[in-house]
């Protein structure tokens, strides 16, 4: 009987093994260049789950900073287009209330790309432009766009930054018919997403 059931559970771990090898060859296909990999020796979130914040660390001035938490992973991530807007996001809850700022990292070679930024709070309507930061965000050379967060900046509350059910980047031609003068093809994919 023993071993049956170590027979089975090994099986259920190879299968499981398989089952997530083809999902991330499968989004390797879809992804726009392999530097969407990153290695990492953190352990990332489940689905869902926020990263707890990391013990802060002092500076030269003796006080503390604290070091950035990943809340977002490319492989977490989901997309949609209608052929001209496109945007990727991740869902989960997030707490972002506490937070000065957030970091966005993509692959150097979307430089050049403009977006949206998007906290979805609690309860809003994903098809709705609410908790949209208008500003037209341009990638970098280096692939890293860190930004303010001030819940005002969103059209939120800090109560709605307490309570985050998504954070999306909107590209292509427009979002919400707000144009982002660039071609369809401009799509910003997220390698991750950073707060402190």
């Amino acid at each position: 009987m023993h071993n049956r059931q170590s027979i089975g559970l090994s099986l259920a771990i190879a299968a499981w093994l398989v089952s997530c090898w083809v999902w991330a060859d499968e989004s390797m296909r879809t992804a726009d260049s392999v530097s969407m990999i990153t290695l990492n020796t953190e352990v990332p979130p489940s689905s869902g789950e926020q990263q707890q914040p990391a013990s802060p660390k002092a500076s030269n001035s003796g006080k503390k900073t604290p070091e950035w938490r990943i809340i977002a992973y490319a492989l977490s991530s989901q997309s949609w287009s209608d052929g001209k807007s496109y945007s990727v996001f991740t869902e989960g809850r997030f707490d972002l209330s506490k937070d000065s700022f957030i970091r966005i990292t993509f692959a150097p070679s979307q430089a050049g790309t403009k977006f949206f930024l998007r906290l979805l709070p609690k309860g809003a309507n994903p098809s709705q432009p609410v908790g949209v930061r208008w500003e037209k965000i341009t990638i970098p050379g280096d692939g890293m766009v860190k930004l303010n967060l001030k819940a005002s900046e969103f059209g939120l509350t800090p109560k709605d930054m307490s309570q985050l059910v998504q954070i999306s980047i909107h590209s292509g031609t427009n979002a919400w018919n707000r144009s982002l003068e660039q071609d369809a093809d401009k799509q910003a994919h997220f390698q991750q997403i950073e707060a402190q």
